[in-house]
């Protein structure tokens, strides 16, 4: 499969959502089996953990068909951490001031930060400037 161009935006926005959705399904799955038996944040740790994993590898095979590299490698993980911190507080909100239950909660707060995430994954798959380029001066 050829890298995806930018003369193709909808289109690589349309199967990061197909993947995300698959990727949710999955995370979702281990936040509900896990939360049962422990407190609801460690499980969501849990579940975005699994999340990042299964996320860098179906974006980089499916949505962005990138090689995986050490920078996506490095990039990709340190934006879910910020991710996950403002993901952490947004729940916290969610559940103990809008008092959404905790089953529905992460799923507000994904669909809240689905347009920071595509951009960040976008940066991270995206190849980087090629060095030593001249401008044509």
């Amino acid at each position: 499969m050829a890298p995806r161009t930018e003369t193709q935006p909808w289109r690589t926005f349309a199967t990061f959502v197909a993947v995300g959705a698959l990727n949710t399904g999955i995370s979702y799955g281990v936040y509900l089996a896990l939360q049962c038996v422990m407190h609801y944040q460690v499980a969501y740790v849990a579940a975005f953990l699994t999340g990042i994993a299964t996320s860098y590898v179906m974006n980089a095979k499916l949505t962005f068909r990138a090689k995986i590299t050490f920078r996506s490698l490095v990039i990709f993980p340190l934006a879910y951490a910020l991710q996950y911190v403002a993901g952490a507080a947004l729940l916290e909100l969610a559940v103990k001031v809008l008092e959404v239950p905790k089953s529905v909660a992460p799923l507000l707060v994904i669909a809240l930060t689905i347009p920071v995430t595509f951009v960040v994954a976008r940066v991270a798959f995206r190849a980087p400037a090629a060095r030593g380029k001249t401008t044509g001066q």
